[in-house]
């Protein structure tokens, strides 16, 4: 785009629309309207407007004021009834107000100077002029909206609204007339058709409504064309009615919305466009399904990291080129893969000529094979620094390569896992604003409890500190206590989905019961998740929904005896791929099993649906970065050594280590394989003959697979669940990097690579 840099271009269009997407549908956190009509009401609007007022306050949460022009003073008293409305309720960019005008309106009176009149009768009466009425809005700071439901409406002032928004839709032209209060009335079809709109779950743009009101076939309909205006100096996004989003509690964030599709536009141009002038225009009129925008980045990032290929020395200059061979192995050799993709992706640009002739879903191919292999270099970017034990990460987020690969968040998470920073005191959620659910039959002891905050659904989880206090103290040990709160840090910090782990709101201390539990949002998931006509819906009118009490992935093996095979590699898959994530940042969970593997179902239906690939890690009590110390606390329980690596049954003599982790993954997917619990296995059942030994578990369950596995779950599945049980083995004499790789290669690709299932 002429000479302005691509780098420019996306700056500059990133800043112009910071925050806008996250915004735009709910736009507006107060609404308020003012409805005014004549205190001698000659045309008996008085019903339209209840009925207008229903729509707003209890269809769209607004608040609403009614106001009725006296016959006496009438200009004065309308004019300082506005001015106290703006000064109140139009004081920041996050309010709205609408002005409602219904009543007759005039074109003709002296000295109006061809400007419309409000007028309380047809003849005669109290008259106001709505040219100053329209200036003294103009002292708003918020948007504003006015409607105006009479004859010769839509006369605008030419002076520019500076603060926001600023619309007007009117019932008809300044040289027409309207019918009457009845069904063929401007507010009679504009309420039905707010209405439809609202009770279909959409979002109404004002710049659309007008063309709708005109054009839809409806009987019965409009005789007069609305008349849309706007006065705003900018250009700004049309207003939008919808309902007022549900007030979050303090100290909590709204979650958005996972994207659910994404497009590809090409746009031609007649000559290089600003940014500015792109966002502008993109954000004039979007439609109320767009959750995000950018101008995609993709070919500077690939066109950057390429370069790197023509270096001699690829990494020279950067923090990179500290990294062990192998990780710079890996990143150069990916930076080779993604160069040798350029060239084809060079061909679609090089003429118009060539550009007509390949086909859109070429194109489209072309770039997702790049999008790929910038993936992969940023992935082993992001592998490269995390893993190494003495990579300044703050001199990390500051080289322009790492920049490049898009990794800052990984980082962040990485940091503040190693933070000795003291752990904020918001963190600790006060117990008044919970309110729990009661438990179901057999859930009395259950460590999962579900309730909600505000409104907004959780899960707690609860743990008992009563066995590490000594004494009538009811405090929790200090040193368990920091540890605790510096885990909660870590779990409400910013995380991508492939961690499986819910949102974390922070914990709650119950000291009576000597117990501390974990607060998890679960707003969002599948059982919040409505048909996009009731998606947008006041709060107060929909519930949210609210998911079915947990259900743990060892009961639901008991529950549900037969689960297709490609269910549970899917499952498989997602396990893998959340421990992975765990380990790229240094984060150990250190208590993987079955019953710390969540499901939620849909709704609390008995029979309701359970999502197999949207697992929840839980069992976080030991959870720590693998750098911190270990407890080795003796535990004889078979039911959770059958998931501990033989280093770590009983009493445990050595340090905790991602291998362990790795260890247990392998008895869950072991568990999925066959689809039952581990100690249900033969290799597990003592007796007064036979005396359990760890290794030889490991070794008898390792024939096992060899024997039967390919048969009961495909060669493939085996391969993953052996790298699993020997990991410590196989990987010995590697780096920590070339470990990862291998986990990530040999079991986290591998079942995620399974075909036919």
């Amino acid at each position: 785009m002429g000479d302005v840099s691509d780098e420019q271009i996306i700056n500059d269009f990133q800043q112009r629309t910071r925050g806008f997407w996250s915004t735009q549908k709910r736009q507006y956190e107060r609404v308020t309207a003012i409805l005014i009509s004549w205190a001698d009401d000659e045309l008996g609007v008085a019903s339209e407007i209840d009925r207008l007022n229903v729509l707003l306050e209890q269809h769209l949460g607004y608040s609403t004021q009614r106001y009725h022009i006296p016959s006496i003073n009438s200009a004065a008293e309308l004019a300082d009834r506005l001015t106290s409305f703006v000064k109140e309720f139009a004081s920041g960019e996050r309010d709205l107000i609408i002005v409602y005008y219904g009543g007759h309106g005039d074109n003709t009176v002296i000295d109006a100077a061809g400007y419309p009149v409000w007028t309380a009768n047809l003849e005669g009466g109290p008259t106001v002029e709505w040219f100053p009425l329209q200036l003294q809005l103009g002292n708003a700071h918020s948007d504003v909206l006015v409607l105006l439901d009479c004859c010769y409406a839509a006369t605008k002032i030419y002076q520019k609204f500076e603060n926001g928004q600023f619309e007007i839709l009117a019932a008809s032209s300044s040289g027409s007339r309207v019918p009457k209060p009845g069904r063929r009335s401007f507010t009679s079809i504009l309420i039905r058709e707010l209405k439809r709109q609202i009770d279909a779950g959409k979002d109404v743009p004002i710049r659309w409504l007008q063309t709708h009101l005109w054009s839809v076939s409806t009987q019965p309909a409009l005789t007069e064309s609305p008349q849309y205006f706007t006065l705003a100096k900018r250009d700004l996004p049309t207003i939008r009615l919808a309902p007022l989003a549900a007030k979050v509690a303090p100290g909590f964030a709204q979650k958005r919305p996972a994207a659910s599709s994404f497009a590809l536009l090409s746009v031609s141009f007649s000559e290089d466009p600003t940014a500015h002038q792109l966002a502008d225009w993109l954000k004039s009129y979007p439609p109320n399904t767009v959750s995000d925008v950018n101008i995609e980045a993709l070919i500077l990032r690939a066109r950057f990291l390429e370069g790197l290929n023509e270096k001699h020395n690829p990494l020279q200059g950067s923090i990179l080129g500290e990294l062990s061979l192998s990780a710079q192995s890996e990143i150069i050799d990916r930076v080779s893969k993604l160069a040798d993709a350029m060239k084809t992706t060079k061909i679609l640009t090089q003429t118009e000529v060539a550009r007509a002739n390949i086909a859109g879903d070429l194109k489209a191919t072309t770039l997702r094979s790049l999008n790929s292999k910038v993936a992969d270099v940023s992935e082993s970017v992001e592998k490269g620094i995390l893993l190494h034990s003495n990579m300044d990460l703050t001199k990390a987020q500051d080289d322009s390569v790492v920049a490049a690969c898009e990794v800052d968040q990984a980082i962040s998470l990485r940091q503040r896992l190693l933070s000795s920073a003291s752990i904020p005191d918001r963190l600790d959620i006060p117990r008044r604003l919970m309110t729990w659910d009661k438990r179901g039959k057999g859930d009395g002891q259950s460590r999962l409890r579900t309730g909600s905050i505000e409104g907004r659904p959780i899960v707690a989880e609860i743990f008992n500190y009563q066995h590490l206090t000594e004494g009538t103290s009811n405090e929790a040990p200090l040193p368990m206590m920091m540890q605790f709160r510096k885990m909660v840090a870590q779990l409400c910090h910013p995380k991508q989905e492939t961690f499986h782990i819910l949102p974390c709101l922070g914990y709650t201390h119950d000291l009576s019961g000597k117990t501390l539990s974990l607060i998890f949002e679960v707003a969002g998931g599948p059982w919040d998740s409505f048909d996009t006509q009731v998606s947008h819906m006041n709060s107060s009118q929909t519930p949210n929904r609210k998911p079915g009490a947990p259900l743990m992935l060892s009961k639901y093996m008991s529950k549900q005896k037969r689960v297709a095979l490609g269910a549970r590699i899917k499952l498989a898959a997602s396990l893998a791929k959340a421990l992975e994530s765990f380990h790229k940042v240094g984060w150990v969970h250190k208590s993987l099993k079955s019953d710390n593997i969540v499901f939620l179902p849909v709704d609390t239906d008995a029979n309701a649906t359970i999502l197999l690939g949207q697992p929840w890690l839980f069992g976080f009590e030991y959870s720590r970065p693998e750098i911190d110390g270990t407890l080795l606390q003796e535990d004889h329980s078979l039911t959770n050594n059958a998931y501990r690596h033989p280093e770590r049954w009983g009493k445990p003599l050595i340090k905790f280590k991602k291998s362990h982790d790795i260890y247990s993954l392998g008895i869950i997917l072991l568990e999925l394989a066959y689809w039952k619990p581990i100690t249900g296995f033969p290799e597990l059942k003592s007796s007064p003959s036979r005396t359990l030994i760890p290794t030889k578990i490991r070794d008898e369950l390792l024939e096992r697979l060899r024997v039967e596995g390919p048969h009961v779950c495909g060669q493939s599945f085996v391969d993953s669940i052996v790298a699993c049980l020997t990991f410590e083995d196989i990987t010995a004499n590697l780096d920590d990097f070339s470990a990862h790789s291998m986990f990530s290669s040999r079991v986290v690709n591998c079942l995620a690579g399974i075909r036919g299932i």
